[in-house]
């Protein structure tokens, strides 16, 4: 951005007044070696002024002071992981998972399931039991029916 307020910084960070330095989103990623979302959730999170661009497109310069920007340092310091495909957990240092803890979690699982089976067949049969009693009686209903018409 351009005018007597606000001097066009040719993209590179410039210190300003009072220990203020300049920087568009992508500019303040790259010195902190984080992604551009990760700079526009930093300017909000840490309350930088932000200046709009004169004109649409225009990036929008973020005034950083000094000692906030030397905190944030510690950013680029860390190892950056490749782009093209994401790092799982267990290879940036983490703990890859217990296995055997998910084994037994699964046989357990497995477990419940066949009781759960068993318990539905035993509820089925008892179903059909009662489905034959019911079939019965109907065809009883029926008999004495057709009995009681005959009478008349």
């Amino acid at each position: 951005m351009t005018g007597a307020n606000m001097p066009d910084t040719g993209g590179h960070d410039l210190p300003t007044q009072g220990g203020v330095h300049r920087f568009s989103y992508a500019e303040l990623a790259n010195r902190l070696g984080i992604s551009g979302d990760a700079a526009r959730q930093l300017v909000r999170r840490r309350g930088w002024q932000r200046v709009r661009g004169n004109f649409p497109g225009a990036p929008a310069i973020i005034l950083v002071p000094e000692d906030d920007l030397t905190a944030e340092q510690w950013r680029g310091d860390r190892p950056t992981p490749p782009v093209d495909r994401p790092t799982p957990p267990y290879e940036s240092g983490a703990t890859p998972p217990d296995t055997g803890l998910l084994a037994r979690g699964l046989a357990a699982l497995e477990d419940a399931i066949a009781v759960l089976r068993e318990q539905l067949e035993a509820e089925r049969r008892q179903v059909q039991v009662a489905n034959g009693r019911a079939d019965k009686a109907e065809a009883a209903v029926a008999g004495e029916r057709s009995r009681s018409d005959v009478l008349r």
